[in-house]
């Protein structure tokens, strides 16, 4: 038995050319636009530094920060108040764990937007 070819390279056998074959066809934007005989086809590029710099998106990054922490700050504190002000005034020991989870997810996104570096 022959071995297989190393990614990126031609198909060494029959079996790798019907592997690539099976890859192709699962991805339907490559099918058709690449040759199998050429082997795996290659890793899509990343895009230029000024399109993926965080520093372009600081300021869609803090806004969509701050909905979420007053999504989830609204949304706590309505239950518990629901909770407190029924008619028997009982909060159990799920609200309790559901308190810790928000001011643990707030305070940490919190942290994340005063410490970027």
């Amino acid at each position: 038995m022959t071995e297989s070819a190393l990614v990126g390279h031609p198909p060494a056998n029959d079996r790798d050319l019907a592997i690539i074959k099976g890859i192709l066809a699962a991805v339907p934007k490559l099918a058709g636009k690449w040759p199998p005989e050429k082997g795996s086809p290659p890793s899509p590029s990343w895009p230029p530094v000024a399109e993926r710099n965080s520093d372009t998106k600081g300021g869609d990054i803090i806004a969509s920060s701050v909905i979420v922490i007053l999504v989830v700050a609204l949304v706590t504190g309505t239950r518990v108040a629901a909770r407190w002000s029924g008619k028997h005034n009982r909060i159990g020991w799920d609200d309790y764990f559901i308190l810790a989870a928000a001011v643990e997810f707030c305070s940490r996104r919190l942290f994340d937007l005063f410490h970027q570096n």
